[in-house]
C-alpha cells in the first residue's frame, strides 16, 4: 500500500457541515492491494452515475457523489437518521499507478475504482561471447 497515502476519518464523525450548510458525508472505503492493481470500494447509497464525479488532478483522486433527493414532499419529518448531502473523499496517489488506465464501476450504491499499477518494462539483455 505504499502508493496510497493513508487516510483517516475525522474521529467518529462521518458527517460534517461546511460553511455553506452543505452536509458532507465521508463514505466508508475498503482498499485492496494486489500484484497488478489496487482497488478502492466505497459505499455511497443513493448515488447514481449521473450524480457521481471522479477527478484526478496531479496526484489527488477526488470522489464526489450526490444522492438522489429523498421522497419527502408532502410529509413532515418526525425522526431523521438519513442525512441528505453529498459524499466526498480524497486519496493521494503516487506515481506507481497508471493514471491513464484507472476505471470506475458504480453498482447498487457501491463504487469500485481499479487503480492499475505501472508494470515495469522488462528488457532482455543479449549476452555475447568472445
Amino acid at each position: 500500500m505504499n502508493h496510497l497515502t493513508k487516510q483517516e476519518n475525522n474521529g467518529n464523525g462521518l458527517v460534517e457541515k461546511e460553511k455553506q450548510n452543505t452536509i458532507v458525508l465521508t463514505p466508508p472505503v475498503n482498499i485492496l492491494d494486489g500484484e497488478k492493481d489496487t482497488i478502492l470500494i466505497l459505499e455511497m447509497p443513493g448515488v447514481e452515475d449521473s450524480g457521481l464525479d471522479i477527478t484526478l488532478e496531479k496526484d489527488v483522486l477526488e470522489i464526489i457523489g450526490k444522492p438522489m433527493a429523498p421522497l419527502t414532499e408532502g410529509f413532515e419529518s418526525l425522526h431523521k437518521e438519513f442525512y441528505h448531502g453529498e459524499y466526498r473523499r480524497k486519496f493521494n496517489i503516487n506515481r506507481t499507478i497508471d493514471f491513464d488506465k484507472i476505471t470506475a464501476v458504480l453498482k447498487h450504491g457501491r463504487l469500485k475504482i481499479t487503480l492499475p499499477k505501472v508494470q515495469p518494462d522488462v528488457k532482455k539483455i543479449e549476452i555475447k561471447t568472445n
